[in-house]
């Protein structure tokens, strides 16, 4: 799994003058907090405290792009769940011809056995999805035999407010290992290009 922020605005800046916005009444007086009065450390220390309020609307106007690269197609049944505030474009399997798909290992097995049989089902699975696919059975057919265990890429953007939502849901320790490390490497991701957003949320796995 490979977490990349293609994109993104400066979310610092963005969420303070939106939240400056609110508060100042003269026009004159907001070109010149555009223009004049941005500092981080003021601007962070505002952002603080509108978190703690609820005031989280303001965190919609930071924005990112997210690319997603090794994820399962159980994890994309799962991570589309969260629609407020995100927008997606997946890996078509309607389009692409998957001939030898990769596939997700999984988190767990029982036995050595186990593991084995698995790797054998995957690899019969993609047999018979060539074979299709050569014998001109159409790719929006063949793509049914597909599994879950399918790798695919995601495109995702969202904004600070719907991440830390998604933060708070999926980093527990009831979610899937695969959905939780997805929400750890994105923290990871969107922290190195934006540092100072561990000042408002604070993510943790407790």
């Amino acid at each position: 799994m490979n977490i990349t922020v293609l994109s993104k605005n400066d979310a610092i800046f963005a969420c303070w003058i939106a939240a400056r916005n609110c508060y100042c009444y003269d026009n004159e007086k907001m070109k010149d907090l555009i223009n004049k009065e941005y500092k981080k450390d003021i601007a962070i220390n505002l952002l603080k405290n509108i978190f703690k309020n609820g005031h989280l609307s303001i965190f919609e106007h930071a924005t990112f792009q997210l690319f997603i690269e090794d994820v399962s197609r159980s994890l994309l049944a799962q991570f589309t769940r969260h629609r407020i505030g995100w927008s997606y474009a997946v890996q078509s399997q309607h389009f692409q011809t998957h001939k030898k798909f990769r596939y997700k290992e999984l988190e767990q097995y029982i036995s050595d056995d186990q593991k084995q049989q698995y790797h054998q089902i995957m690899n019969s699975i993609s047999d018979f999805y060539d074979n299709a696919i050569n014998s001109g059975l159409p790719k929006y057919i063949a793509r049914e035999i597909l599994p879950n265990a399918c790798y695919t890429r995601i495109v995702a953007t969202t904004n600070l407010r719907a991440l830390i939502n998604f933060w708070q849901l999926r980093k527990g320790k009831e979610n899937t290992p695969e959905i939780k490390l997805m929400s750890d490497k994105i923290y990871e991701a969107i922290i190195t290009c934006e540092p100072l957003i561990k000042e408002i949320y604070k993510y943790n796995d407790k």
